[in-house]
């Protein structure tokens, strides 16, 4: 976008912009589908029926009846917050970051706007790659075992951007910063399913809600930095993601040890032969359960 903005113009590549947004909408429109329970619903079967024939087909979780009950069920439940606070970090940190990064690379490094812009794509292209990518590590290594590796990768990134001026050792930081955050970010809504069943869809809303404001609240931090010591202010700031990360591991702390539900324990995909059912009017499309698009989310 830097260099595009540079060679066409705003009018022209944001325009561009609109069109990929909107062509991605459409897409998604035309090839998404429907969990069994809701292609059920619109088949004309009452809640109880769609409810189970979806569990027949592997279905495991549920809307709640309304959006306010579901909520309220997230809400009462303490592991809504923790990830919630996980999510602030990384997601919040990430959108964040985004918009600082080009700001800090020209104070700190002087470098050109359009290369300021491209290494803060670097960042943010980086963060969407791992988070989509990341997933068979998190299954390998474990859902919390994996968020706790990624949470001392972002500390580790950001002393590097805390301590060090030298321009491919703040880069190494800025990468650590993605590739941590993206993996967390992935991890998290992994866990949402399996730390809140009774209440998913209200707990992803809560934490991808509240977790993103992160990227409002944690700018101005960062900006406090630089407006008491200056230059030298923009590399500093980074000490609160520091902070914050060493303040998630304790929370992964908490999770591990005082959640009710089994490490090991994860929402199963159906099986093979709970694809070959009798209903073929149903759209395949949707085999996967509601539980596995939350995580993906």
């Amino acid at each position: 976008l830097p260099h595009i903005l540079e060679a066409l113009g705003p009018t022209v590549t944001y325009f561009c912009w609109a069109s990929f947004v909107v062509s991605a909408f459409v897409l998604y429109a035309i090839i998404a589908k429907n969990s069994w329970y809701f292609q059920l619903r619109d088949r004309g079967l009452s809640k109880e029926e769609a409810r189970s024939k979806a569990e027949d087909y592997g279905q495991e979780i549920f809307p709640a009846d309304s959006a306010f009950e579901g909520l309220s069920k997230a809400a009462s439940v303490w592991q809504t917050w923790a990830l919630t606070c996980l999510y602030f970090t990384t997601f919040g940190g990430m959108v964040s970051l985004t918009g600082w990064f080009p700001t800090y690379w020209q104070e700190v490094h002087g470098v050109l706007p359009t290369t300021a812009g491209s290494l803060a794509a670097l960042f943010s292209i980086g963060f969407g790659l791992v988070r989509a990518l990341s997933g068979p590590v998190t299954n390998r290594l474990g859902t919390l075992p994996a968020l706790a590796l990624a949470l001392s990768m972002m500390a580790a990134g950001s002393l590097l951007i805390v301590l060090s001026r030298n321009f491919s050792t703040n880069l190494l930081g800025e990468v650590m910063l993605a590739v941590g955050m993206g993996t967390s970010t992935n991890a998290i809504f992994k866990l949402v399913p399996r730390e809140v069943p009774q209440a998913v869809g209200g707990a992803a809303g809560l934490v991808g809600g509240l977790g993103a404001f992160g990227g409002f609240v944690l700018t101005p931090c960062l900006a406090l930095f630089a407006h008491m010591s200056g230059k030298e202010g923009y590399s500093q700031g980074f000490v609160v993601f520091f902070g914050l990360s060493i303040l998630n591991m304790a929370v992964v702390w908490a999770l591990r040890c005082l959640s009710s539900q089994d490490e090991d324990e994860e929402i199963a995909e159906p099986s093979e032969m709970e694809y070959s059912f009798a209903d073929s009017h149903l759209d395949q499309g949707s085999h996967r359960q509601l539980g596995v698009h939350v995580q993906l989310v």
